[in-house]
């Protein structure tokens, strides 16, 4: 089940950190998801923009034992968790654009939510 919500309007973003953070996102969510029973798979994307925030989130349905503190990154794969360098990438993009990520757990979700400030936006439009 996939549900796509996306308002952003006709506003020029950068689509090099858009294209980051979405990419990742969804790569993650995708491999979180091959490994449950097809019935189980959900991810939800929704994106809005208003004058005070670039507001990303990516939502799936992970495995029941998966615990991500709210406020703390994941550890990589290389130390056998589920999420690896693509976060850090995320991260990365959103520190570009003057915005923050944080990643947690709630219900049998992995929740990822990417926040960006409009003014750090428009200043990264017009560089």
């Amino acid at each position: 089940e996939c549900t796509i919500d996306i308002q952003a309007g006709e506003v020029e973003l950068p689509y090099m950190e858009l294209c980051q953070i979405l990419a990742n996102g969804l790569e993650n969510a995708c491999d979180a998801l091959e490994i449950l029973d097809e019935e189980k798979r959900k991810i939800s994307v929704q994106m809005s923009y208003n004058k005070r925030h670039l507001t990303i989130r990516i939502r799936n349905r992970c495995r029941d034992n998966l615990y991500v503190e709210k406020g703390r990154m994941p550890a990589t794969e290389k130390a056998g968790y589920d999420h690896g360098f693509g976060l850090a990438t995320v991260q990365e993009a959103a520190g570009r654009l003057g915005g923050d990520m944080l990643c947690y757990t709630e219900d049998g979700e992995f929740v990822l939510d990417v926040i960006v400030p409009c003014q750090s936006l428009q200043e990264r439009i017009n560089m």
